[in-house]
């Protein structure tokens, strides 16, 4: 897992201000809910802050996606991934009496099945993939396989 950072101390380190932060939760908003091409959700998502490499080609990214609208610049997406509907990629939570703040990566050509929860801190190796529904809470390593309500890493075939 990636390193968690505390959340207030993140907070005042980023010094993001409150109609900034407003703008990016309003343009996320409306990314996820209206129907775009593909094409511009993905520069509509790199104008909120989201990290999506598209070096050897675009990741799909599929429509009502919804990524943490507090931290978007802590989820990169590389190029040739591909996000199902509905996936919801969550960059803080709170565990116990202390809130947390970690990045997700998901590498090249991973595919992520509709309906998955990504949790803070995953992430989600090259061509991976994490079956429909899933709660991510581990890593998932190059080529592997997640899936199931109570998910089980598959290692990849040798």
């Amino acid at each position: 897992m990636t390193n968690k950072l505390d959340y207030d101390e993140y907070i005042l380190r980023r010094n993001r201000n409150a109609i900034l932060a407003l703008l990016i939760k309003v343009v996320l908003y409306v990314n996820s809910t209206l129907n775009f091409s593909a094409w511009l959700r993905i520069k509509i998502y790199k104008l909120a802050g989201v990290n999506i490499l598209c070096v050897g080609g675009d990741p799909y990214i599929a429509r009502e996606v919804i990524i943490d609208d507090n931290f978007p610049e802590l989820v990169t997406i590389e190029d040739g991934a591909a996000i199902g509907w509905r996936v919801i990629f969550l960059c803080h939570n709170t565990l116990r009496d202390k809130k947390i703040v970690a990045p997700i990566v998901v590498k090249r050509k991973a595919m992520i099945g509709t309906g998955a929860i990504i949790m803070p801190g995953i992430t989600i190796g090259e061509y991976a993939t994490v079956g429909a529904g899933t709660v991510v809470t581990k890593d998932v390593p190059s080529h592997g396989t997640i899936r199931g309500p109570s998910p089980v890493i598959i290692p990849p075939a040798s």
